[in-house]
């Protein structure tokens, strides 16, 4: 329908297992698509990656100049541009940014700085 959607979380636990889901939703027919595929039972080990939301203004602030458009420059002029999307825009905000880091890699590199 085209109206604007809202990204959103599943916060509470269910009986589904979709606490930590990430959704949109659509602000004017209530519909939604999941983002995220649902967890699955899985025999294999925990991975020793981890994702941490970033929070701090430096870290975002940053993020965002690495996003920053040339004056008179277009968006929304490549492959990925369709006519039925056509909303002008000149300009990318940061509206989340994670930090990853794998716990194993950490580790040696850690190892390594301290000599």
């Amino acid at each position: 329908c085209r109206a604007p959607v809202a990204y959103l979380t599943v916060s509470s636990q269910n009986a589904r297992g979709n606490q930590g889901r990430r959704y949109y939703q659509c602000s004017a027919c209530d519909k939604f698509k999941w983002l995220t595929p649902a967890a699955t039972p899985s025999s294999e080990p925990a991975t020793s990656i981890n994702f941490y939301a970033v929070t701090d203004r430096e870290t975002l602030s940053a993020v965002q100049a690495l996003l920053a458009v040339p004056p008179g420059v277009r968006l929304g002029v490549g492959r990925d541009y369709t006519e039925q999307r056509a909303v002008p825009y000149d300009y990318l905000e940061v509206a989340h940014a994670w930090r990853v880091i794998n716990r194993e890699k950490q580790a040696r590199f850690d190892s390594f700085r301290q000599g």
